[in-house]
């Protein structure tokens, strides 16, 4: 591989191919400091067509573009973890036979399960192959949900020139908070959905959900109403969407790329717009998966998921190529996948495929139902508590079940099964485990604080991220692009399938829990560890050999800065001079990769295992502490030299967070598992995670 020398321009040597207006390569020239400049190439806004991809955020390829023998990586070698997804699922199985054949309670609860969620009555006159592909669409959804990211944030890297991506990040970096404040309402909504559906209360189930739907879609409202608000204010827009232009201006006069970017605000708000309309949609559908996931029309809900998450990339790889605003066409692909979900939810509760969903849970919605939840919502009076347990089905619990809740694990089923034979309708039909409200059902007070508790952690981990961003922004734009870079790359290395791993164990653990197969529940946990781990090595060898190579993938759009004396030192703090490497340059930045996506991974995958234990006092004590190592992480990136300010220490600092949550959250998990093993009570033992299955689910997915 030929190496760029100072003072080296020619096409054949330069690491970057340059390109005219006509698309023929073009050498550059050195500058009085021997930096390479291409005025010939189509770089500049005057251009045409460069001028339109600048405006609407289009591609820098018409430009140039980073030779194939500088982009090679390693990212084929991470499918394997997708082995780590196969083998769990291959666990999941194995232990839910092991429970099955061992626990008479746990038998009759999963054959009780597996009656209910048998599918709609279309789907059970269908081939017993079709049926089979229909009981897969949970875990095509989470296949969606692994590999969608994966190739959209490689794509949007690609797509977006500097600028447009570096608007994209900020934006991000306000409205994945933003967003996160409204959801935590939705969940606490879904929760006592779902308390209702496994009491068997079909006409508080109906309220709730109408009461669900109108909530959600009114704080969606709200949310996008004051988003909206703060967007057509020019000066705040711009806070919030580009905060280093004057920056960026002050330290690259008389370039033409930033000028053209400040001059562009009409763009910047109609993906602004559009994004913010997507909340009401997304919290709508919030609702309906959990009440679709608590009446178990898993696989239907699957399906429906999937689809959803399969248009995000339908929409934006049909239509890239040909778009001159990427930017606003990645809006509309996330505002797509936001409504498809609570529309085809909508549209099968109500149609005849949804007759059994209808029959089982007594939800039946209308319009007037809605306008009356809608006015309820502004009054101050609540649902008649007679009402709610009019139709209610709570029966007693019968006394082995009162000994395996207060028993010990396995142990205890034995004994109750020995002592006080039932046999296995009775104890199918007594899947609900109390009698009064008071006991059955949490308070509203409850599900409030435990839901702020969820969203004060969310919200507080994506806060220090965001404070970064902004910091970094605010700096200089090529320190900033920098960490998109390696941004972009992320869910390839380790976070997408990290995501899919949490998504399987918030949904396979409560289930767990719901049987008391605390033992086999202790063991999966441990597996999720080593997989957890194991993403350090797989990382760390798919990523630190291709370092370079990574670098001049994800950032080859800061070529476009080489195209003239004024621009081209922005090129070069990112590349270094004429694209040699150097201290604090992008292929410097990505030798800390491999700690950011493997911090990030384990996170994830951690937090779902104590989030489903329902630890939330910890959670929240330890976010707390995270805090501080974050105040103490993010002073040093920024104040100690002689690497303040610079993008690698701005990326130890945001993950720092998660590294000192990892540490919290392991030990804390290794405690909990080790209770749970001894058959000692615990936070999983309350009504807040064993309750029912269906509530876990709603509440965790």
């Amino acid at each position: 591989m030929a190496t760029s020398e100072i003072g080296d321009c020619s096409a054949e040597v330069f690491p970057f191919t340059f390109y005219d207006s006509t698309g023929k390569n073009v050498s550059g020239v050195p500058n009085d400091e021997g930096i390479c400049i291409f005025p010939d190439a189509n770089c500049g806004v005057d251009a045409t067509a460069t001028a339109a991809a600048t405006a609407g955020g289009g591609s820098a390829a018409i430009c140039c573009e980073a030779k194939s023998e500088y982009t090679v990586t390693g990212s084929m070698y991470m499918f394997i973890a997708f082995g780590f997804i196969f083998f769990l699922n291959a666990m999941y199985s194995y232990f839910f036979a092991k429970l099955y054949t061992e626990s008479r309670f746990a038998r009759t609860a999963m054959d009780a399960m597996e009656e209910k969620s048998g599918g709609p009555w279309w789907m059970q006159k269908m081939p017993t192959f079709v049926q089979k592909v229909f009981k897969m669409g949970l875990w095509v959804s989470v296949t969606v949900a692994v590999v969608s990211p994966i190739f959209m944030k490689d794509s949007v890297q690609r797509a977006l020139v500097v600028t447009s991506r570096n608007i994209l990040m900020s934006s991000e970096a306000f409205l994945v908070p933003y967003k996160e404040i409204f959801q935590f309402i939705e969940d606490i909504v879904s929760v006592r959905v779902n308390y209702a559906l496994r009491r068997g209360d079909k006409s508080l189930t109906d309220q709730l959900v109408h009461a669900g739907i109108a909530g959600s879609f009114l704080t969606g409202l709200l949310a996008a109403g004051v988003a909206t608000i703060l967007g057509v204010i020019p000066s705040v827009l711009r806070a919030l969407t580009n905060p280093g232009l004057s920056s960026d201006i002050a330290l690259y006069p008389g370039c033409d790329i930033i000028l053209a970017a400040g001059e562009n605000q009409s763009a910047i708000l109609s993906y602004w717009l559009v994004e913010v309309w997507s909340f009401p949609g997304a919290q709508l559908g919030m609702v309906l998966n959990g009440f679709m996931l608590g009446a178990l029309e898993i696989p239907t809900t699957g399906w429906i998921m999937a689809i959803s998450l399969s248009m995000t990339p339908l929409i934006w790889f049909t239509k890239v190529g040909a778009s001159g605003s990427p930017l606003l066409l990645l809006s509309w692909a996330e505002f797509a996948a936001a409504w498809v979900y609570p529309v085809l939810s909508i549209c099968y509760i109500i149609s005849p495929l949804g007759s059994t969903l209808r029959e089982n849970t007594g939800v039946s919605l209308s319009l007037s139902k809605l306008r009356k939840s809608i006015v309820n919502s502004f009054s101050p009076s609540t649902p008649n508590r007679s009402s709610r347990c009019k139709q209610s089905t709570t029966t007693q619990l019968p006394n082995d079940e009162e000994r395996l809740a207060e028993g010990n694990g396995e142990e205890s089923v034995k004994d109750a099964e020995e002592s006080t034979p039932r046999n296995e309708e009775e104890l199918a039909e007594n899947d609900v485990a109390k009698t009064s409200d008071d006991e059955g059902e949490l308070s509203t007070r409850d599900l409030l604080r435990d839901g702020l508790k969820v969203m004060a952690i969310d919200v507080v981990v994506q806060v220090c991220a965001s404070l970064t961003v902004y910091l970094a922004l605010a700096q200089d734009g090529a320190v900033a692009y920098q960490i998109t870079a390696l941004q972009s790359q992320l869910p390839t290395y380790g976070i997408a399938y990290a995501f899919g791993m949490a998504m399987a164990f918030k949904i396979v653990g409560p289930i767990f829990i719901s049987l008391k197969g605390y033992k086999y529940f202790a063991r999966l946990c441990r597996i999720f560890f080593v997989c957890a781990f194991l993403f350090i090595p797989l990382i760390v060898g798919c990523t630190v050999p291709f370092s370079n190579g990574l670098a001049f993938d994800s950032g080859a759009n800061a070529c476009q800065y080489a195209g003239n004396d004024e621009c081209v030192s922005f090129f070069s703090n990112v590349f270094g001079d004429n694209a040699t490497g150097g201290e604090y340059t992008l292929p410097f930045t990505y030798r800390v990769f491999a700690l950011a996506s493997s911090s990030e991974s384990i996170f994830i995958i951690f937090r779902a295992m104590l989030l489903t234990l329902m630890d939330l006092d910890y959670m929240m004590k330890s976010t707390g502490v995270a805090v501080c190592t974050y105040i103490a992480a993010i002073v040093v990136a920024t104040q100690v030299n002689p690497f303040a300010e610079e993008a690698i220490a701005y990326i130890v600092a945001m993950y720092i967070p998660h590294i000192t949550l990892i540490i919290l959250f392991l030990v804390r998990l290794e405690v909990l598992i080790r209770r749970m093993a001894r058959g000692e009570k615990g936070t999983w033992s309350t009504g807040k995670s064993t309750k029912s299955i269906g509530s876990a689910l709603a509440a965790l997915a």
